[in-house]
Order: C-alpha cells, then sequence, then structure tokens
C-alpha cells in the first residue's frame, strides 16, 4: 500500500500496526515523521515528492494507493499529474483511494461565510482552486481510470 502526502505517517502507522502482514509505504515531500523506534517494521516513511512523478518505485509495484486531503496541496493540473502517476504505480487489478474534503462549510453563519471567503481568497492567491478540483476530481478518474466507483458523503457540521 502506498500513501501519497502521507504527512507524520499516522495512517500509515495505523494500518501497518493493524495488519502487520502488509507492507505499508508512505511518501511526503517534508521528513516531519517520527523517529524510526516508532515506526512498524513493515511500514517505511520517505521524503519524496510526488510531484516528482514517484519514480523511486518501480511501475506496477502497489496493490493499493491512498491518496487523501491534497486538494491544498496541488493545482489542478498538477493533481491529475499525481493520479496518473499513482495509476502507473498500481498492480493489474489494484485500487486507488481518493478522499477530498469540501472546504466550504454550507448553510453558513455570518463568521463562517467571512472565513469561507477568506480561505477562498488565499487558495485563489496561491493559484489552489479546491473547489474547481473536487468537482473535476470524477472527470479525471474517468480520464485515467479503467473501473471507477465514486462516492459523495455530505457530512452534517
Amino acid at each position: 500500500i502506498l500513501d501519497v502526502g502521507c504527512g507524520p505517517g499516522s495512517w500509515c502507522i495505523d494500518l501497518a500496526q493493524k495488519y502487520p502482514k502488509i507492507q505499508v509505504v508512505g511518501v511526503d515531500h517534508l521528513d516531519i515523521f517520527p523517529s524510526e523506534h516508532n515506526i512498524p517494521s513493515n511500514c517505511q516513511l520517505l521524503v519524496a515528492d510526488a510531484l516528482n512523478g514517484l519514480r523511486e518505485f518501480p511501475e506496477s509495484s502497489f496493490d493499493v494507493v491512498h491518496l487523501r486531503f491534497m486538494a491544498l496541496a496541488f493545482t489542478v493540473s498538477q493533481y491529475l499529474k499525481v493520479i496518473k502517476d499513482c495509476w502507473r504505480l498500481l498492480k493489474p487489478g489494484g485500487y486507488i483511494e481518493i478522499l477530498e474534503s469540501d472546504i466550504k462549510v454550507y448553510s453558513a453563519g455570518p463568521v463562517t461565510a467571512k472565513a469561507n471567503e477568506e480561505i477562498s481568497k488565499v487558495t485563489q492567491s496561491r493559484n489552489y482552486c479546491p473547489e474547481e478540483l473536487i468537482q473535476l476530481i470524477p472527470a479525471m478518474i474517468s480520464l485515467t481510470g479503467l473501473n471507477t466507483q465514486i462516492k459523495y458523503r455530505s457530512i452534517p457540521m
């Protein structure tokens, strides 16, 4: 299993502890990982920039690729490139899981509406368009994947 953008590796470590017979690899562009003695032997956390094509790994080397909460890390074109690279890394019959969150809070009061506006301004000033990206993910997956299943879940807050 490959986790792209794993941050401190918490998901990888939890998964490796729960399933000790699998191998879990997490990559992030920053080394914010815990000390090695806190990482299970079936888990590797590596510094690698997903925008460089994840060339550290040969084609068809993972059964599962996991990508989560990266809408604020990549532009739309960068995200598409990363998804294409993830497909390249999958073994035949492999599975990609992409989980993104809509960063806008709906039915917002005046304070939250103002926060929505400020977040939108900041992301646009950095050329990130998370709202657009989240809407485009189904089309990106259709362009790059074979069998796709897309689910949308609304979480009341």
